[in-house]
């Protein structure tokens, strides 16, 4: 474990640094262990794994509507995501006055017979032996990188926990492409997820698929999982998982501290607000070199 070089300024959020990816403290270096070292998969896991600030909510969403499709009701709110779809590596009292609870804890006490749903923001190069040897149902969400960095950039400048951050939008945009935020380097991480594409037991989506063509997305995520949903279940996840109605739910749209919230836009282009030319055409190398490369291509409007 080393100390970050992150950024000049020192956020009130501590961070550390494992394996060559910089972490926070959302999570500890033993849970970290834990959930890459020693956690268990069950086949009949239905794991949701991202880069943060990809989809992953509503990817989650989905999936949840899917599974409990013959108890859901247009506009019927349930609880909180973090509760039906635990985050593997996180501490649910992270920035509050609450008690330590850890989704990996939760995870590892559900019962055999019991489907488990999981989120993840670790990367496949820490977790695919462990995922390759149970082979769950795997749903990877991938999302263009300038809308990534903008969307993360937001949520670190909004969040309590970051300080909130009080770095700049040009030290953030090198920090990302340095691999210097969050869970790793985006490049990295993507191209991971990506690459494990024609494995029968992954399915890999781009974000911009799943809010250009929702039905479609909803539909193939539901034959990934050998689910099949009569016209008025697709209906009602339709419903259910759009922008407007995600959003308008607190059980989904968590706020945080002073009022931030977790679902910022949503939008497909939104990262033209804040790049400059020089930037985006940094972004466009990068993508090229490390996406393009190995057949990864995005939408960016």
């Amino acid at each position: 474990m080393s100390a970050s070089k992150r950024s000049s300024h020192t956020p009130t959020l501590d961070e550390f640094e494992w394996r060559g990816i910089l972490w926070n403290n959302y999570t500890t270096l033993e849970v970290l262990r834990r959930a890459v070292c020693e956690f268990r998969y069950r086949p009949s896991d239905i794991c949701v794994c991202t880069f943060p600030r990809c989809g992953t909510t509503l990817t989650q969403e989905i999936v949840w509507q899917l599974v409990h499709r013959d108890v859901i009701q247009p506009g019927a709110k349930f609880a909180a995501i973090d509760e039906r779809f635990p985050f593997l590596e996180f501490n649910y009292g992270w920035g509050t006055s609450g008690p330590v609870r850890w989704g990996i804890d939760e995870l590892e006490a559900a019962p055999q017979d019991r489907q488990r749903l999981i989120k993840t923001h670790c990367p496949y190069s820490l977790i695919g032996n462990a995922l390759d040897s149970a082979n769950p149902r795997i749903i990877a969400v991938l999302r263009n990188p300038k809308d990534c960095c903008n969307s993360l950039y937001h949520f670190y400048k909004g969040l309590e926990m970051y300080g909130p951050w009080p770095g700049d939008w040009p030290e953030f945009v090198d920090m990302f492409l340095n691999g210097r935020t969050m869970c790793g380097d985006y490049f990295q991480v993507t191209s991971e997820w990506w690459q494990q594409r024609d494995k029968p037991n992954v399915l890999v989506l781009k974000y911009e698929d799943i809010v250009s063509s929702p039905q479609h997305s909803i539909c193939r995520i539901a034959d990934h999982l050998g689910i099949q949903p009569s016209t008025e279940q697709l209906a009602c996840v339709m419903h259910n998982c759009s922008f407007e109605s995600m959003s308008s739910n607190d059980n989904v749209n968590t706020t945080f501290g002073t009022g931030f919230r977790f679902l910022r836009k949503g939008l497909i282009g939104d990262w033209k607000a804040s790049f400059t030319e020089e930037q985006s055409e940094r972004f466009d190398r990068a993508a090229q070199e490390r996406l393009a490369a190995i057949g990864l291509e995005f939408r960016y409007e």
